[in-house]
């Protein structure tokens, strides 16, 4: 019986809710922005669970959302409105953390003197908000952009907020806004023990304010909290945004100087950039997170995945939890999976692979290498810039396999066109298969996925959620029902 009545809290806690807003609303019709309001004592979580109440109903700022300013918040849903944060400054003390929901606002650092001072997280994308739990899941009917938005929400949902030390703002993540290298600088300065300042710009900044001064005389360079070294070698996007030079060759040997406590690197590079600009992120003392994309308008790049292959080497036995390559060359999943044992996150997306394969040089037929800690698996061949999108069939194998001995950890699996052998499939999806943990499960355009092998591996996944199906040639929405019945309370989407 306890049970039962602990399992009804969170509906009466909705109803009660639901049945707050009007009196809210007729409230908030004639009340001051600026003065005390009904929810000023209210406790802090209470409130914010107000909030995002609102955020989720109707992301858009409405006067009702001024009683929600209170003065024992920690965390709010903020549009980017000078009004609302000189408010926000004044009446919201304990506030740590803000969500900024208004998107592609061109960041201005004015913005830096209507902050909060107990404030430590300025988040204007989810992802440093949104840590410890799911992001708020949209509608989207194209596969890919639910694929990717399922996989960054159980990213998110596993990531854990560090420890802050001291006051003052720790986090910035930019997202979509548009920023200038010179308003990164403004950052910089105002903010010298920043840990986290997430946006490409970022090592652009870092070579505009040090960048002279450490090539005559590197020793007096400084070094910053930076956790994080992002970079944008990309002369593709560069000249949307500002027709000047893409970062000098160097740009990352003084990031590395600059940011030695940095475990997670962003690269945008593109077909001309050279092979050894990526090199000296092997001096780094730590990696945890490695992602490198491509932007190209169909050359072949001069940096491809062998350039690459040493930071792997180095970091993925030690350290390396997550691993994103988009539109590179020559990606050898052989290197990938002896080096990487650790690797929690994989993504492979609009990539070519070495060819020939290098499976004998590994010596993988007999007993393929193994990615034991795999957690979340996205393959998407998706691009036709690529020269080779076939995978060995090892890598399947290696990331896949499973039985009631050795199960499989995967929690997320997002496959586009993968061209498993038959065999293969046959293997991977067998009636030994273990996947218990296995809550996602999206595949699109896989002409050699049948009814049958999803019923065989059906009672292996037993923590499934969702499951999506689409453009698969021997599976149609004819099949809705009799898959429906292989997983009995799964939400089901087949196209």
């Amino acid at each position: 019986m306890a049970s039962t009545q602990i399992s009804r809290i969170p509906r009466l806690q909705d109803h009660c809710m639901d049945a707050l807003y009007p009196l809210l609303e007729k409230y908030s019709a004639n009340s001051n922005s600026r003065a005390a309001g009904p929810l000023d004592n209210l406790a802090g979580d209470l409130t914010e669970m107000l909030m995002e109440r609102a955020y989720l109903t109707a992301p858009a700022w409405t006067t009702m959302w001024y009683l929600f300013l209170t003065p024992k918040i920690k965390r709010a849903y903020l549009p980017w409105d000078t009004k609302v944060w000189r408010i926000a400054k004044n009446k919201c003390r304990n506030l740590r953390e803000v969500f900024v929901f208004t998107r592609n606002v061109k960041f201005k650092t004015m913005i830096l003197d209507l902050l909060p001072g107990m404030l430590t997280t300025l988040d204007l994308h989810g992802d440093l908000f949104y840590r410890g739990r799911p992001l708020p899941r949209g509608t989207h009917n194209n596969w890919l952009t639910e694929a990717e938005a399922w996989l960054r929400s159980m990213k998110v949902e596993k990531d854990i907020k560090p420890e802050m030390s001291g006051v003052g703002l720790s986090e910035i993540h930019l997202g979509d806004a548009q920023v200038s290298s010179e308003d990164l600088i403004v950052v910089l300065t105002h903010l010298p023990h920043i840990k986290l300042l997430r946006h490409y710009q970022m090592t652009r900044a870092l070579c505009s304010m040090h960048g002279q001064t450490w090539r005559s005389s590197p020793s007096s360079a400084p070094t910053y909290e930076l956790t994080n070294i992002d970079a944008d070698f990309s002369h593709v996007v560069r000249c949307r945004m500002e027709p000047t030079a893409v970062l000098p060759g160097d740009a990352l040997r003084l990031a590395v100087t600059l940011c030695p406590k940095a475990t997670s690197v962003r690269l945008r590079v593109d077909s001309s950039t050279p092979h050894h600009v990526v090199a000296p992120l092997t001096a780094l003392k730590n990696l945890h997170e490695l992602t490198a994309v491509c932007v190209t308008s169909g050359e072949r790049p001069l940096l491809d995945f062998s350039d690459l292959a040493p930071i792997l080497e180095k970091f993925g036995p030690q350290s390396l939890r997550t691993l994103e390559l988009k539109v590179l060359e020559e990606v050898d999943p052989h290197v990938i999976g002896k080096s990487c044992n650790k690797l929690e996150r994989l993504t492979l997306s609009g990539c070519g692979f070495k060819t020939p394969s290098t499976c004998a040089q590994f010596r993988c037929k007999n007993q393929p290498l193994r990615l034991p800690a795999l957690k979340l698996l996205f393959y998407a061949d998706g691009d036709d810039f690529s020269w080779d999108h076939s995978l060995p069939p090892c890598f399947w194998r290696s990331t896949m396999s499973s039985n009631v001995r050795m199960k499989s950890l995967l929690e997320g699996v997002f496959l586009e066109s993968p061209r498993i052998p038959v065999e293969v499939l046959q293997d991977v999806f067998s009636p030994k298969a273990a996947f218990p943990f296995l809550s996602i499960f999206s595949v699109c355009r896989s002409s050699e996925l049948t009814p049958d092998h999803l019923q065989d591996v059906s009672k292996s996944m037993s923590s499934l959620k969702y499951l999506r199906l689409s453009k698969c040639d021997n599976i149609g929405v004819r099949n809705g029902v009799k898959i429906k019945r292989m997983f009995p309370g799964v939400e089901l989407k087949i196209n």
